[in-house]
């Protein structure tokens, strides 16, 4: 398992109210670095579920995002939880 000082990239966001559009957050993300995807999580109808995925270029860039917006009130009602993501990849030899 990575330790705290581990490079990462992917932020998991949550608490979004369900009018945030992936635009609006590319506005306010972007400030930070440049993006290499973005995505709000819907349901079969096409509806929010409340939570994002935010993929920075730059480890540095997403650490600043997070200490930016974490715990900061983005819409009208929650207020926006942050925290870094760490994907694994699987070797293909492993399954």
């Amino acid at each position: 398992m990575p330790g705290y000082d581990a490079k990462y990239t992917n932020l998991y966001i949550k608490n979004l109210d369900s009018d945030i559009t992936e635009a609006l957050l590319q506005e306010k993300f972007s400030s930070f670095g440049k993006i290499i995807s973005l995505a709000i999580s819907k349901d079969d109808n096409g509806l929010s579920k409340g939570f994002a995925f935010v993929n920075y270029e730059n480890p540095d860039d997403a650490k600043k995002a997070m200490e930016a917006m974490n715990g900061l009130q983005f819409g009208s009602l929650f207020t926006l939880l942050l925290c870094r993501l760490f994907i694994y990849q699987i070797a293909s030899s492993w399954y």
